[in-house]
């Protein structure tokens, strides 16, 4: 019962040093969940685990809730291309350093290569806005490429299902079908019925919708994110007329569960896997990653706009935060990459993310 009192402390913590640092607060709380695991000696409990698995559910459901159709529809061809383009490119270069110059088989190269060519729609959106050029077409025209960006990344993991019973796939696809087909009809009655009630039915059916999806992703052998990613898409034309409920939901997710999940990205962190040939690991795709997404981004947008805003685009796109870690720790429980990889890989991510906040800072915002 001690580690609940430990975790809830550093949880808190981690929140109020990144505010003030002005640094994404799902940094610090991995970094937190690093020192809590090498040097306090904190290991992840049953309860921290089933908190983390809603806390990314969570997350992947919001992300979806945050992709805007009308958006997509405007300038969806140039943007998409953009968006395919920057991640295809990407993922190319890190999929062939891991598979040629690694030594890593191709499904574990694929995955580092998912892991680091995602950009995080979660830290882009509140980036764009506190620039003050969410409303600008620069602006909209990121937010759009780091949608597709997040979309292509997601819809990437099915290349690692493994179906085992048949028979069991085939009757959880279609009860996967029908509640996708069911659940905009039953959630617009319910929360027409019990609008405005104490017992807040809409959270706890939204609620109910996302573990259901956590459980059918589990019998079907796939990613959580996938399902809790489309479920956010189909609420998304629901929950657009109730942001009593959306902000209700917001704080529970990122108020609580989000915070444990990354927590626990730190804890699985174990820095005394990191030997020299991490290292250079850390260091190689640390370096490819980067760089070949800052001058594909900078490019593209400085071509489109101007120099100002193709510098703003390279280092935002390389906030890969959230999807990147949630690939990651598939790969881990899947038993695709070690221990080891995946610390370098998080490594990896927190660095790209620290470094885009440090340098933006220079880049004057543009109207």
């Amino acid at each position: 019962m001690e580690h609940v009192i430990y975790v809830g402390i550093l949880i808190v913590l981690a929140g109020i040093i990144a505010l003030e640092l002005r640094i994404p607060v799902a940094i610090m709380e991995i970094v937190f969940g690093v020192i809590a695991f090498n040097l306090l000696g904190i290991t992840t409990d049953p309860w921290i685990d089933f908190l983390a698995d809603l806390g990314v559910l969570g997350i992947m459901f919001f992300a979806g809730l945050e992709v805007d159709p009308r958006m997509l529809k405007r300038d969806l061809l140039k943007n998409s291309t953009i968006g395919a383009f920057i991640y295809l490119a990407r993922l190319a270069i890190v999929f062939s350093v891991a598979f040629l110059l690694f030594g890593f088989d191709p499904y574990a190269s694929l995955l580092i290569g998912i892991s680091l060519s995602t950009t995080s729609l979660a830290l882009v959106y509140p980036i764009v806005k506190e620039r003050g050029t969410i409303k600008s077409e620069h602006g909209q025209a990121i937010l759009s490429v780091a949608m597709v960006i997040d979309i292509l990344s997601t819809v990437s993991l099915v290349f690692f299902v493994q179906p085992e019973q048949e028979i069991l796939l085939i009757i959880y696809i279609m009860v996967a079908l029908l509640i996708f087909y069911s659940a905009p009809k039953v959630t617009k009655r319910i929360f027409a019925r019990y609008q405005g009630s104490l017992a807040e039915m809409e959270v706890r059916f939204t609620l109910l919708c996302l573990m259901a999806a956590g459980f059918l992703a589990e019998k079907l052998m796939l990613s959580e994110v996938i399902f809790a990613f489309f479920l956010g898409l189909i609420f998304s034309e629901i929950i657009v007329d109730r942001k009593d409920v959306e902000e209700k939901l917001r704080g529970i997710v990122f108020g609580f569960l989000a915070p444990v999940f990354f927590f626990k990205a730190g804890i699985l962190m174990d820095l005394s896997q990191l030997h020299l040939d991490m290292i250079t690991f850390i260091i190689v795709f640390g370096l490819v990653a980067y760089l070949s997404v800052y001058f594909i981004a900078k490019s593209v947008f400085a071509r489109l706009f101007n120099k100002e805003v193709g510098e703003c685009a390279g280092l935002i796109f390389n906030f890969r935060l959230s999807f990147g870690i949630i690939a990651a720790i598939f790969g881990l429980r899947m038993g695709l990459i070690s221990v080891s990889v995946y610390t370098s890989i998080v490594t990896i991510i927190l660095l790209a993310s620290i470094v885009s906040s440090i340098f933006l800072k220079f880049v004057p915002p543009q109207p």
